[in-house]
């Protein structure tokens, strides 16, 4: 890891410990005042960010597996090519995570969102969310992701 990513990565971790460290005046009370429907997209592109960060390892040693010219390296094993690359340099195993979060991260905000969006609008009409409103919602969800991706 070059020092300038270690730079980054340092930073942000002192700007979250200052968000969660430093009280926030009454005065500013209103900043976290945000509409639902924003908590619901940003809440799915937090999930597909995590997402993209617990499937990149596999991802990577898929990879590397692919690119393995008739296994003369690693043969059909995952676990030879992890083991190697952990002995190597850990941190390859999420080379590309960025591609993937800067895909997955609207992806997965627009379908998460809008089921939530429409789970709420059901919940607020009839008290409850329906089997066929959960369908109907995971439908339009899909639909949406489908023409935003």
């Amino acid at each position: 890891m070059n020092s300038a990513s270690r730079h980054l990565r340092t930073s942000f971790l002192l700007f979250v410990l200052l968000l969660l460290l430093v009280p926030i005046p009454s005065s500013l009370a209103f900043l976290l005042q945000v509409p639902d429907p924003i908590v619901h997209l940003a809440t799915g592109a937090i999930a597909g960010i995590c997402g993209a960060i617990s499937y990149q390892p596999f991802d990577y040693v898929k990879a590397r597996i692919q690119s393995d010219r008739n296994g003369e390296r690693y043969g059909n094993d995952g676990i030879s090519c992890l083991v190697d690359t952990l002995n190597a340099d850990p941190s390859r195993l999420f080379t590309g995570l960025a591609a993937s979060v800067v895909g997955v991260a609207p992806e997965k905000s627009l379908k998460l969102g809008v089921y939530d969006i429409l789970g709420d609008a059901f919940v607020a009409h009839g008290g409850a969310f329906p089997m066929w409103g959960r369908v109907l919602s995971g439908a339009v969800a899909g639909a949406c992701q489908g023409l935003g991706s």
